[in-house]
């Protein structure tokens, strides 16, 4: 059994700290999603698929919002630079996960076999997070696929290299461009 990573924040942390924790969940991401990918699904599966889904869900981007406030609110570089990091690592994480078709086949067999006894939230949650994945292309040809991940890697690398050049004493952001 795994601790919250997220209940162990030290909102003075060093880099140190940012990496350990940064670590620490996506281990533990990647542990859930192995086990959920083995559950097999029938009606008295469904709860425990949906409570470990929703629970690290909900640990990563809890985490990538303790990174974003930590980024905004310290001034350390090197701990701004390594909450970035770790914004970066989890979201490109997650963008694999969301375009894994494995997962997301499991992910659409869950939301199925959801009945009368599970709540409107519970089938909204996972009827969304369906969307979510099929935003990535997920559920389209092989071809198309591919020239989506271009684009979001693409998008992503922009992302990234914006907040990771922002002046903050001045306040304004420093766009670079490559020829």
């Amino acid at each position: 059994k795994y601790t919250r990573i997220t209940s162990m924040i030290n909102w003075d942390c060093d880099v140190t700290q940012i990496n350990s924790m940064r670590d620490a969940v996506l281990k533990k991401s990647r542990h859930v999603v192995e086990k959920l990918l083995t559950i097999s699904v029938d009606s008295t599966t469904v709860s425990k698929f949906l409570e470990l889904f929703s629970d690290d869900v909900t640990e990563r981007l809890t985490f990538i919002s303790i990174c974003k406030f930590v980024r905004e609110t310290t001034d350390d570089k090197a701990v701004k630079n390594a909450s970035a990091e770790a914004i970066q690592m989890l979201t490109s994480y997650q963008t694999q996960l969301d375009s894994s078709q494995i997962f997301y086949k499991k992910l659409v067999k869950f939301y199925n076999a959801l009945d009368n006894r599970f709540d409107k939230e519970d089938k909204m949650f996972a009827y969304r997070y369906i969307k979510k994945c099929q935003l990535t292309g997920v559920h389209l040809d092989k071809d198309i696929q591919s020239k989506l991940k271009k684009m979001r890697h693409s998008i992503d690398k922009a992302e990234y290299n914006l907040v990771n050049n922002k002046d903050p004493e001045r306040d304004t952001i420093v766009v670079r461009l490559n020829k």
